[in-house]
């Protein structure tokens, strides 16, 4: 068909949508002459400026051709999803439009045979199924993962999460057979779907554990560029650089390496190692200019100055940067060279059910700390938090004042001052409250090393004695140890981040931020019983689901029905939603509040039921068991 429409939108729509329309007819009804004279009747009403060259009868029998030429690449669904293709029409044959005469008189002469790429109708095929035939379809391994990534791309548009994990995790289960280099942006998208959905990182750090497996070097490549971002984002620099050397050699030509090596290397303070990679990044890419020259633009600014390359990337304009910031940025770096600080603890009689046969304390740094802390206070721009948030939004207003240098000034004159955990609380509070500070993400490092130093300083003096969040002057540190496992609440499981849980818990046994449903459902999944059944009796009258339905969960796993059934009780009667949604096989999400979480509410029950009910589900009878006792 001799058309040229690729740069007209109106036609190029038109058409999209009359394939559509053909598609969906194939898929109602896989009868050909049935398909083609409904196509010759509609298509110039659907697509009216496709058809608008051509007189009445040049209409029909191009309409004709089009309908031919898409039902030969339509997969059948009754021929095993492969296109059942007419005959092709004989030059001496009744041309097939039905006009009598011979082809070589008739359409011949008209237009082209037209022939279409199976692979360009699936998109248009699955868009015409029944989500329950989509799925279906999806898991019996018989549609390509390109047409469900474009259902996919569309379900990501509408936040639609749930339907873009039901589209393309089974592409991904096992070795992911199906998948080449053409697939790494359905990884993106469903790792993206993962952390809207999902509280934990269990199931994004096990497919990306796969994939780096993958047969295909490109889709390994960009599995381990994605854990290599995730770590980075965490603060994990180390993590972060071995994954992107696995990157680089799975594929070593790929320009995207060279954007996160600059951004690692700016994030430890290497600027200097960072410009020569900028350099070397331009002789590898150099033919890359005409296809990309804004990214060699930007490699050319990284060899000069990689810090502004990095602000203008994650879109922080040179223009604006705080240049406070980066001598801030010094003063921290200095600081990780300094020896740990040595503290004191002043015992305190504090009367509460965590106080027995436990000693007490209240943090008490150096006198030379001290004072360093009385001249800050003087100099500080910065107010503490209110009760348990992480920091002081009114501290953003320094950053609006670039001639505030006062307490920068200080810390810079005093490089013992950042000993002082009161003082790493400000720091860190200011950086929080930074311009941009979670939009470019070289920056967040520096917030890793601040509350790293403060973890160091707690475990280095406080070993056997509570520090209460009731005394104030506990506060800073426990605030600083809350920040290091929020980081690290990304990487559930991790050691480390099982530790700082257990030693907040050690340290602050009232658990003013919340961290033992965390904690418990830590010890499920492990099958650490006995911790976790010395967690809940730590807390016997405890309102987190985490705790009354964990304690349900081990009881029933161990064989003490009875009393399992009498946790059940107490947990239904605090808690009776949570019970419902765990036995339904299907449940609607709810609306989530930004503001917090209902307790007894449907938010709470679903997502409680989404954490954990895949450990009610693995026990044998327990789901089953559920039923019949609530």
């Amino acid at each position: 068909m001799n058309m040229n429409l690729s740069d007209d939108q109106e036609v190029a729509e038109s058409i999209d949508m009359l394939f559509s329309v053909a598609v969906n007819l194939i898929h109602i009804s896989n009868n050909s002459q049935d398909f083609l004279q409904q196509f010759r009747e509609s298509a110039p009403i659907v697509s009216p400026q496709l058809f608008a060259l051509l007189d009445e009868g040049e209409k029909d029998r191009a309409a004709f051709w089009m309908g031919h030429a898409i039902w030969n690449a339509t997969p059948q669904e009754d021929n095993k999803y492969q296109p059942r293709p007419l005959p092709a029409p004989q030059r001496n044959a009744p041309c097939a439009c039905g006009s009598g005469k011979k082809f070589k008189k008739c359409c011949a002469h008209l237009i082209p045979p037209m022939q279409l790429a199976t692979d360009n109708l699936w998109p248009y095929l699955v868009a015409a199924m029944s989500k329950k035939e989509l799925i279906a379809r999806i898991k019996e391994g018989v549609i390509p993962p390109h047409a469900a990534g474009m259902l996919a791309m569309k379900a990501m548009e509408d936040s639609d999460f749930r339907l873009v994990v039901q589209l393309l995790d089974p592409y991904f289960e096992d070795e992911a057979r199906l998948l080449n280099y053409q697939h790494g942006e359905l990884m993106d998208m469903l790792v993206d779907a993962y952390n809207e959905i999902y509280r934990t990182d269990r199931k994004k750090k096990a497919l990306l554990e796969r994939l780096t497996q993958h047969k295909d070097r490109v889709l390994r490549s960009d599995a381990w560029q994605r854990i290599a971002s995730w770590q980075h984002d965490m603060g994990n620099i180390a993590a972060s650089s071995h994954a992107l050397q696995q990157a680089m050699r799975a594929d070593p030509n790929n320009p995207s390496h060279s954007l996160l090596e600059l951004t690692l290397l700016v994030s430890s303070n290497e600027i200097n190692k960072a410009k020569g990679r900028a350099r070397f990044w331009l002789r590898c890419l150099r033919d890359y200019e005409t296809e990309n020259p804004e990214y060699i633009q930007l490699l050319q600014l990284a060899s000069k100055d990689p810090v502004a390359a990095l602000g203008m990337q994650y879109g922080q304009l040179t223009a604006g940067r705080d240049e406070r910031l980066d001598r801030l940025f010094d003063c921290i770096a200095q600081m990780q060279k300094r020896a740990i600080p040595e503290y004191s603890i002043e015992s305190i009689d504090l009367e509460n059910e965590f106080s027995v046969n436990h000693k007490q304390g209240m943090l008490i740094p150096p006198d030379a700390v001290q004072k360093n802390e009385q001249q800050w206070l003087a100099e500080a721009p910065v107010s503490k938090p209110f009760s348990t948030q992480n920091y002081d939004m009114e501290s953003c207003t320094v950053w609006q004042n670039p001639d505030d240098k006062r307490w920068l000034e200080f810390i810079e004159s005093h490089p013992e001052a950042l000993d002082s955990l009161v003082i790493l609380d400000d720091i860190l509070n200011l950086l929080l409250s930074a311009p941009g500070i979670f939009d470019t993400p070289f920056l967040n490092p520096n917030l890793v090393h601040i509350v790293e130093r403060a973890v160091e300083i707690l475990q280095h003096n406080v070993t056997g004695t509570q520090l209460p969040w009731i005394v104030t002057e506990n506060r800073p540190g426990l605030r600083l140890l809350v920040n290091r496992i929020y980081q690290l609440m990304e990487n559930e499981g991790v050691n480390q981040y099982l530790s700082l849980l257990e030693y907040y818990i050690q340290l602050n046994p009232t658990d003013n931020h919340g961290f033992r449903a965390d904690l418990m459902t830590i010890y499920l999944r492990q099958k650490n019983d006995d911790k976790a059944l010395s967690l809940i009796q730590s807390y016997p009258d405890d309102i987190f689901p985490e705790i009354l339905y964990g304690h349900v969960l081990i009881l029933f796993r161990n064989g003490q029905l009875e009393p399992a059934r009498q946790a059940l009780k107490k947990a239904t009667q605090s808690l009776p939603l949570v019970a419902d949604y765990l036995i339904k096989n299907r449940v609607k999400k709810p609306e989530l509040n930004n503001m917090g979480i209902r307790h007894g509410g449907e938010d709470q029950a679903w997502i409680y039921r989404e954490e954990i009910r895949d450990l009610w589900k693995a026990t044998p009878g327990c789901i089953s068991w559920l039923k019949k006792n609530v």
